[in-house]
């Protein structure tokens, strides 16, 4: 493989390019799948808002009536 910095060949095991110290290939994919992690929990967050919005907002239309059982 080579480094996506400095163009050198490299060890296909290797996690860091021993010529300019660049991250390489295992702790590229790790970064990629925390990102991938970080925006899925962000979207869950945002739908569980949205979610919690229209209750409030579809009980608050009504006057409260129904809200948490009253």
């Amino acid at each position: 493989m080579f480094c996506s910095k400095c163009g050198k060949q490299i060890d296909d095991s290797s996690g860091w390019c021993i010529h300019c110290g660049a991250q390489c290939g295992g702790a590229q994919v790790a970064k990629a799948s925390a990102k991938k992690t970080v925006v899925l929990i962000a979207v869950i967050v945002v739908v569980v808002a949205a979610i919690f919005a229209a209750v409030l907002g579809s009980a608050f239309l009504r006057g409260g009536a129904g809200l948490f059982g009253t």
